[in-house]
This record gives C-alpha cells, sequence and structure tokens, in this order.
C-alpha cells in the first residue's frame, strides 16, 4: 500500500525501507511478518514443507501458469508478478514491481485465506447420520422450521459483496470495509464514511477494484475507521497451524470465488 514520505511528501510503497525521491528513512516501514517467506524460493520450500498440494488448490508458485483458475506468482526481468486466473481465463494482476518479499506475502496472505476458509466451512466431526426410520419422526413443525433455514441460507448464498480493499471509479477513490463503502477526501488527505456510493460502483464493483499500490490515497488501513482484528494479522511464525488442513478430505478447487478479482 502506498503511504506518504514524512520528509518529502511523495507516495511510497509501505514496504520501502527509505523514500526512493528523497532518500529517507521509511519510520512507518512494513515487512513480512515474522517466518513468512520473503522470495519465491522460500515460499516454496514453506509449501513443501506443510505438505501443501499446490497444484491441485491451484496455486502456481514460480509459474507463469495461463489456465483459468489459478493464482501464482513469478519473476519477469527483475519485476515480480502476483496474479489470478478467474473463470473465464482472464488475468487480474494483484501486484507487479520489484519488491520480491512484497509480492510474495500477497500471495502467501492469498494462499493462507483459501486454507482458513475451507476449515471454517468444514463439517464438523461426530455427526451422526438419520436414518429414514428417524426421519420418519420428524414432526411437521420441523420439517417447516427445516425448509425455512435453508430458504434463508440459499437467500444468503446467492447475495454478493464487494471484497474488502481499494476501488476507483469516476477518478474517486473508495475502500469497502465490513459491509460499508468509504472515500477518499483529496483536499483533507483523510478517508470518510461514504454516503452517496454511485450506483454503477455498487453494482458493477468488480469493474473498479485494483492493487492498492495504483492508488494514489493514503492508506486506508491508517485512518479512524479501520481496525486490525487477529484474523487479520498476518505477522504470525512459520509454525502457524491455520496450514494444519486435512488435504485428503478433499480440496475442490471450485470452492474458490473464481469470479472475483482476487
Amino acid at each position: 500500500m502506498k503511504i506518504k514520505c514524512e520528509y518529502c511528501g511523495s507516495y511510497i510503497q509501505d514496504t520501502e525501507m527509505q523514500c526512493p525521491n528523497c532518500g529517507a528513512p521509511n519510520s512507518k516501514a512494513v515487512r513480512s511478518g515474522i517466518g513468512v517467506p520473503k522470495t519465491i524460493e522460500e515460499l516454496k520450500a514453506f509449501c513443501a514443507a506443510h505438505n501443501l498440494p499446490l497444484e491441485r488448490m491451484r496455486f502456481f508458485i514460480g509459474e507463469n501458469c495461463q489456465d483459468a483458475r489459478a493464482f501464482g506468482i513469478y519473476e519477469d526481468e527483475g519485476n515480480f508478478i502476483v496474479y489470478k486466473n478467474k473463470a473465464d481465463g482472464s488475468r487480474v494482476v494483484r501486484y507487479r514491481g520489484n519488491d520480491e518479499a512484497y509480492a510474495v506475502n500477497e500471495i502467501y496472505q492469498k494462499l493462507r485465506s483459501e486454507i482458513i476458509l475451507r476449515k471454517r466451512n468444514a463439517p464438523a466431526s461426530g455427526k451422526t447420520h438419520v436414518t429414514p426410520a428417524k426421519a420418519a419422526k420428524f414432526s411437521p413443525l420441523l420439517l417447516i422450521v427445516i425448509i425455512i433455514i435453508v430458504a434463508i441460507s440459499l437467500s444468503l448464498c446467492s447475495s454478493s459483496s464487494p471484497d474488502e480493499g481499494y476501488y476507483h471509479y469516476n477518478d474517486a477513490y473508495y475502500y469497502f470495509y465490513n459491509g460499508s463503502w468509504y472515500d477518499y477526501d483529496d483536499a483533507t488527505g483523510s478517508w470518510q464514511p461514504s454516503y452517496s456510493t454511485p450506483d454503477e460502483l455498487n453494482e458493477n464493483y468488480s469493474d473498479y477494484q485494483g492493487h492498492s499500490g495504483s492508488f494514489d490515497a493514503s492508506d486506508f488501513t491508517d485512518s479512524e475507521y479501520y481496525s486490525a482484528t487477529d484474523e487479520d494479522d498476518w505477522s504470525s511464525d512459520w509454525d502457524d497451524d491455520d496450514f494444519d488442513y486435512d488435504f485428503d478430505s478433499g480440496w475442490d478447487s471450485f470452492d474458490t470465488d473464481w469470479g472475483s478479482d482476487w
């Protein structure tokens, strides 16, 4: 993400140790968390150590995969490209730049979030199977309740909302966070709740999402409206048990939202 240099006022990447414009140190430099891989080779070793079936998960580390439904990172003439190939084969570039640690951390975060998502959605063990005989004892009222719950669940599943992140529409910058829109005020250099989000952005948000490095706006996570949670804290050790997942129980790559930009 971009922040403002405290000395010359230029916008720089928060991963820069010093401002490339004036050379001043960046006191807010953000690096990868403790033990988090910082190179593509380290990430490969990390995945191998955790027995992650990358091809099955549709993650391609160090590869420029051209197939649909793929996440990946690779190097091209000194630039590191983090990408997502959507279900229709189109590509969204999450990051392109010369900061390998930043690029690796982007794909590392996505890898972790995909595993956490499946762990949360995994059915609890020890559930008993309902036999036809037991099912026959269901009361009509209970059956009605079950039908209502299923209908509500289907309704919720059919709805969608924007991914958390930055959006650019009609020369204005927006950020979607915790179910709400925020817009950036160029005059004050600050974020504020958006009380009149354009209908076009609400309805076609995926067309306007982009990586934070492409925006000339201050870092939303530094604003008063952002509060990080433990789930958002990626500065964990390599031994983080978030990567402890029973892949043998099944990993269906279609469970991933391949229609979104990230």
